[in-house]
């Protein structure tokens, strides 16, 4: 039915903006039927107004009349320009006042009333209408109303004088009147149409004035039909006054906070007032509910709170902050504390604050990172490394760092590091201090990597559970650390803190996952790239830039900060914190350790020293071998600003690879060594099969694709730039206006084209060792099938392909595909040999090609391009006029002198 309602709602619509009068009576009848609520949710659903469909409905008599149309909202008189200024002004979130959200659902309001039961203490009123049912002897049904002299007229029975009465007693009256006059019949008495209330709402209220209500409206429902109270209202003292007698005092507080409902129901005639408030505090801050409260007289700061609903757990409760306006108008601070709350009294006008508690846990270590259960950990002596990860496995998750980890502490506004492996933690002993932080970082750099790690690893449910966690820790507990290790103390000791806070602003990386050092003057000024992966949320490059930060900012004299760089052949080069006794084994852990190619036997250690007031360099020899194999003697110490440079192995090489495909005796993926030719590599896959079209071979070449692919967007640039000088100096040209949007498609698909990187390879001469072919990494061979058949392209009648013939020459095969076309360059034919060289038939050119050269082979293609000076006759009969009326105009001009 509700669906049927829409739908007729939806022709209404479209009707009534064509004819008012186009909605039949039979519609409007089905309309009717439904309740008033549902006719008004509907109606507003759809867009329509219920008085341009029914205008009978403005009639306030009217059992039917539209509430909806009274309803205030306090933003109905705002303009409906945009304020300029207003758009671009900070969203301060205000503290609104308590209870006022009540009154700002009329619709509800009124839907919920006109559900509501009419009660048995209900007192008609003129104009109500009764349903009236006998049965027993008799059996009928009325509808009938109440009309002006107060009496319910019902057909064979005496006038029933019933206004002023109560349902239950109308009831009565009318039961005992038909028994008497109408012997062994019985009725029922309902309530069919009540008549609407009219109330007036007044004092500090949005829109002041006279309502009409629903019947059974309550005070609530009256001050929302007026749009709400105004700032400064007392929800806590409204009255209702009947006749000009008090009915009611309404306390809402007593409704919201206890569930005591004074809300009354009014009747016809009332006056609803709202008078404004004598006291008012507001309260901000650790509260269950912030807002502004109405206080009485003999109310404390405790029952304020308590209003707003105690307070927050994080709330700092031994005092509260006051802003207090005192007698001589200036604003005072004041403090309150616990103990005073219930005995202290508020001034109109407070703004009553509490604060949060330290967020400085007394007795804690924290754990951050790549670790299951991240968070803050209790304290105590003798707290080793290996007793808060007394289960190594349960607490690492499968992507942590094994071998670098970090614990920051600070000491008297400075913090020192130290480093240790997570691998072996369990037999570490370093004793933790309160406050410190301990850090595990992730083994990738990109999230990427991570993600397909853990799709690929075997998750077990607990592992599933640690994977779940991490990801839901996020920003929470990294930012304790963050702000931890970017104190605001430390800068404010500075001597310029308006420079190094701009500066420090700017440090958003340095890429330590990048394999592109980072040098620690470039700190200040890098700046992050739009177009760079996403990090892990875990990796160095996350967690180290503003560790980094700090260590710079603390430093001092020439010693610099405690930071040192390496590059060169190691998994992560960049900027890392030099720990406590920080050797360059440590250095190479943090760096993730070295990779495939390091030089062992030999590295090198930059340093920076001060020697007689310049600043030079020495450069260390360091024996990585001896390194590795556990000599401390040789693991150099480190100090600030050291670079340390991993070399790698002399002529040592990444796996280059190239593919042979097609017809070779043994095809596939070689990997090859420097200076490796193509012949090689053909003989290392056997040669060539016996159906193997030499003369035909592809070869293919990434350096050449990549650049083929830039002159490709290159040329298309340049056809744009002359075709828009060729259409601006010929007006007649064949690549006119009317042709310009063609054009343009042709040269689009030109950009499009895929760059393939072909190099044209004479195969016989690099098998005779006339050429030696280097190869590069992802060069590709393919040797075709031989073939049998001649490919005829471009303007000619039909583009298709001829067997080969011996004795055919260029002119046989382009007759074979009908002919060249009007608009073919005859003289412009050339050929494409199925090795890729274009050869130029011979036709007494000084660029053609000799006789054997050009004899057309299997595989070739003949190409007859576009003749681009081309015009057809049309167009070359219209210039020839033009030039005739020119001079005819001419030789007029001259005999007229």
């Amino acid at each position: 039915m509700l669906r049927f309602v829409k739908v007729f709602l939806v022709y209404i619509f479209i009707a009534f903006s064509v004819n008012a009068y186009a909605i039949s009576s039979q519609q409007m009848a089905a309309f009717k039927k439904l309740p008033a609520s549902q006719q008004a949710a509907l109606a507003k659903q759809m867009g329509i107004n219920l008085n341009s469909i029914d205008p009978s409905k403005n009639n306030v008599g009217d059992p039917e009349f539209d509430y909806q149309s009274q309803i205030k909202s306090p933003d109905d008189n705002l303009p409906t320009f945009d304020d300029f200024d207003a758009k671009f002004e900070p969203n301060v979130e205000k503290v609104k006042l308590y209870g006022a959200e009540v009154f700002n659902n009329a619709e509800s309001t009124m839907l919920s009333q006109s559900l509501a039961a009419v009660p048995l203490d209900y007192v008609l009123v003129i104009g109500d209408v009764l349903h009236v049912t006998f049965y027993g002897k008799e059996s009928e049904q009325f509808e009938l109303s109440i009309n002006s002299s107060g009496k319910i007229i019902i057909p064979g029975i005496s006038p029933v004088n019933i206004a002023g009465l109560t349902l239950k007693q109308a009831s009565d009256v009318i039961t005992s009147t038909v028994q008497r006059e109408k012997i062994g019949t019985q009725v029922t008495l309902a309530v069919s149409q009540i008549q609407p209330i009219k109330v007036f709402v007044a004092g500090e209220v949005n829109y002041p004035g006279d309502y009409v209500l629903p019947p059974f409206s309550n005070i609530v429902s009256a001050i929302s039909f007026a749009g709400g109270v105004s700032e400064i209202a007392s929800l806590r003292n409204i009255t209702v006054r009947r006749q000009n007698q008090l009915v009611t005092k309404f306390d809402l507080y007593q409704l919201l906070q206890k569930g005591i409902d004074g809300n009354t129901t009014l009747r016809n005639g009332d006056v609803v007032f709202v008078p404004s408030s004598s006291k008012q505090v507001s309260i901000q801050g650790e509260v269950k509910r912030p807002a502004i409260y109405e206080l009485k007289e003999q109310e404390t700061y405790f029952d304020a709170i308590q209003y707003a609903g105690g307070f927050s757990p994080s709330a700092f409760k031994k005092v509260i902050r006051v802003k207090q306006l005192s007698g001589n108008e200036n604003t005072v601070i004041r403090s309150v504390v616990q103990d005073e709350l219930s005995n202290a009294t508020p001034v109109d006008g407070d703004e009553i604050y509490i604060d949060k508690k330290s967020q400085q846990t007394a007795n804690s270590i924290a754990l951050i990172g790549a670790v299951s259960r991240p968070g803050f950990y209790q304290w105590s002596d003798g707290l080793s490394l290996a007793r808060l990860f007394n289960n190594k496995n349960s607490i690492l998750l499968p992507f942590s760092d094994l071998g670098y980890a970090l614990v920051v502490r600070e000491i008297k506004d400075k913090i020192k590091v130290f480093q240790f492996e997570p691998k072996y933690v369990e037999d570490n002993d370093f004793l933790l201090s309160k406050g410190d932080k301990v850090i595990v970082f992730s083994r990738f750099e990109l999230e990427k990597h991570e993600r397909e790690m853990l799709d690929n690893y075997a998750l077990t449910q607990s592992d599933f559970e640690k994977e779940t966690s991490i990801y839901k820790w996020n920003n929470y507990k990294k930012r304790a650390f963050e702000d931890y290790i970017s104190s605001e103390q430390s800068f404010s000791k500075l001597g310029n803190e308006k420079e190094v806070s701009k500066k420090t602003d700017l440090v958003i990386l340095p890429e330590v996952s990048v394999k592109t050092p980072v040098y620690i003057e470039e700190i200040f000024s890098s700046e992050t790239q739009d177009d760079l992966p996403k990090l892990a949320f875990y990796s160095r490059s996350k967690f180290l830039p503003k560790l980094l930060h700090r260590l710079i900012t603390q430093k001092t004299g020439v010693e610099g900060a405690h930071i040192a760089e390496i590059s060169g052949r190691v998994k992560y080069p960049g900027l890392y914190p030099i720990p406590v006794n920080g050797k360059v084994s440590d250095l190479i852990n943090a760096a993730g350790g070295l990779i495939e190619g390091a030089y062992l036997e030999q590295a090198e250690l930059s340093r920076q020293t001060l020697e007689s007031e310049y600043l030079s360099v020495n450069n260390i020899a360091v024996d990585l071998d001896s390194i590795l194999s556990g000599d401390k003697s040789a693991d150099i110490e480190l100090k600030g600003r050291d670079y340390l440079n991993i070399f790698q192995i002399p002529n040592w090489q990444e796996n280059i690879s190239v593919t042979l495909n097609g017809e070779v005796k043994l095809p596939g993926k070689y990997t090859i060594r420097k200076g490796e030719t193509l012949k090689e590599v053909i003989e290392r896959a056997g040669g060539f099969t016996e159906f193997a079209d030499i003369g035909a071979i592809v070869f293919t070449r990434e350096s050449l694709r990549l650049k083929e692919r830039e002159q490709i967007k290159q040329l298309a640039d340049s056809m744009k730039k002359d075709l828009i000088t060729n259409n601006l100096n010929s007006e007649n040209s064949i690549l006119g206006t009317s042709n310009t949007s063609g054009i343009d498609k042709l040269i689009d698909q030109l950009s499009d084209i895929e760059a393939v990187g072909r190099l044209v390879v004479d195969v016989d001469s690099v098998l005779n060792n006339e050429i030696d072919l280097l190869l590069e990494n992802k060069d590709a061979l393919y040797i075709p099938s031989k073939k049998q058949s001649v490919n005829v392209i471009g303007e000619v009648f039909v583009s298709t392909s001829h067997l080969h013939q011996e004795n055919f020459n260029v002119d046989d095969y382009i007759g074979l595909s009908g002919g060249m076309k009007d608009k073919a360059a005859e003289d412009k034919v050339f050929i494409v040999k199925a090795s890729g060289k274009v050869v130029i038939p011979n036709n007494n050119s000084w660029f053609a090609v000799n006789e054997q050269q050009s004899q057309i082979q299997p595989g070739d293609t003949i190409v007859v391009p576009l003749d681009s000076q081309y015009k057809d006759n049309l167009t070359l009969w219209t210039q020839v006029t033009q030039i005739v009326y020119q001079l005819g105009v001419a030789v007029a001009a001259i005999g007229s002198l």
